[in-house]
């Protein structure tokens, strides 16, 4: 029956939501895009730990009994938007509100009940509550689909109506603080269907990053892109976008850019939104970089440019870095990326002999680490699969 998004709600519309209290919490700490290292073992130790998770639900769609998400599967939820946060030079900081949550397990039980989507359902829908009302009326909601990769599909933000990219654009808000979750599976021929609360208690805004982009600036793992609806885009607060124009290159070829919404609507921040066309979505060969440029965003009348440059990479590939003191040496890889092995190669003419470097690896941060004391002339290491 496939995937499908509601329109983003509106801030415009939200209704008064009372106390807020926290009560879940799974942080994902600062990432350091520009290295690589950092966003292999993020990868692995943020995105690929919220997956694998049931959800646990012991409710009933037909009977309208609502059940409860597993802790694991709802910490889960929480990481993956940490994490996109953390990506995006966010702060990965966002909580969980108990109450909210349960008011979209209401709202994601009725959209999964009715077989559709809306924010503001009528009372004539099976299982409708005006607790679950409520969760619909000011939450991101999917049908189809659940949990981690409901937050998938949100960052992808596909489908018509959607081009402004309003469901990225509430979860990569920078100010925003508090949310709530809520799943159900497909049961008895009934869809999953995922409600995420986004218009609740917002903080102050960070004093960075200047501008969100998505794809994130750096280093970014190709299982990120918005496969689906193929949608770039730069938020930026305060910024008028109505002239603002968007050129990528790549290896300094231009890409056929087409700008699909320029939109100021007060859904999170001003935003651009653009396709690029003859962009792979799936693993690269080897890291493939475009460098995009956003000119003409006026602030206070002024045109400003922006440009960033955007690496696609393959997380389970890693990168081996050498660092030097005076008498040691030390190689380090990423950790997650399984399987590897570290040579070293043994130079006879024109060729390269390599074979078991023979050192033993620990894990050290986020790094496999061997140390050695350096010798004589060159030495060469690779890791091998």
């Amino acid at each position: 029956m496939g995937q499908n998004l509601g329109n983003a709600p509106e801030l415009s519309s939200a209704k008064p939501k009372g106390a807020v209290v926290h009560a879940t919490s799974v942080d994902v700490p600062p990432i350091d895009t520009s290295d690589r290292s950092a966003v292999v073992a993020a990868f692995y130790t943020s995105y690929n730990a919220s997956e694998g998770f049931t959800d646990g639900w012991d409710g009933n769609t037909t009977s309208c009994v609502l059940g409860v998400n597993s802790q694991n599967f709802t910490e889960a939820t929480l990481r993956r938007v940490n994490y996109f946060r953390a990506m995006a030079g966010l702060p990965g900081n966002v909580t969980l509100d108990d109450a909210l949550s349960t008011k979209c397990r209401r709202a994601a039980m009725m959209m999964s009940a009715e077989g559709q989507l809306s924010h503001s359902p009528t009372n004539t829908w099976s299982c409708y509550t005006s607790d679950g009302y409520d969760g619909a009326h000011n939450s991101n909601i999917a049908l189809g689909i659940e949990g981690p990769a409901a937050i998938n599909l949100y960052l992808d933000d596909p489908g018509t109506g959607n081009e402004f990219v309003g469901h990225r654009r509430w979860i990569l808000y920078p100010p925003q603080a508090v949310m709530g979750t809520g799943s159900v599976p497909s049961q008895n021929g009934k869809q999953a269907a995922n409600a995420l609360w986004v218009l609740a208690s917002f903080g102050g805004r960070p004093a960075s990053p200047e501008f969100v982009a998505w794809p994130a600036a750096g280093f970014f793992p190709y299982q990120l892109f918005p496969k689906s609806s193929g949608r770039w885009s730069f938020s930026r607060p305060t910024a008028s976008l109505g002239i603002a124009d968007v050129t990528v290159t790549q290896n300094g070829t231009p890409m056929t850019v087409n700008i699909v919404s320029r939109s100021e609507n007060g859904v999170g921040d001003n935003t651009l939104v653009w396709t690029v066309s003859g962009v792979p979505t799936s693993a690269p060969a080897t890291d493939t970089s475009y460098v995009v440029t956003v000119s003409d965003v006026l602030l206070d009348g002024t045109p400003t440019s922006y440009t960033y440059t955007v690496t696609v990479i393959d997380p389970a590939v890693p990168n081996l870095k050498a660092r030097f003191a005076t008498d040691q040496v030390t190689i380090a890889w990423p950790v997650g990326p399984s399987g590897f092995l570290l040579q070293t190669g043994v130079v006879a003419g024109a060729s390269v002999t390599w074979g078991d470097a023979g050192l033993e690896s620990l894990p050290v941060g986020d790094e496999h680490q061997v140390k050695f004391a350096p010798e004589p002339g060159v030495q060469l290491f690779r890791l091998r699969k």
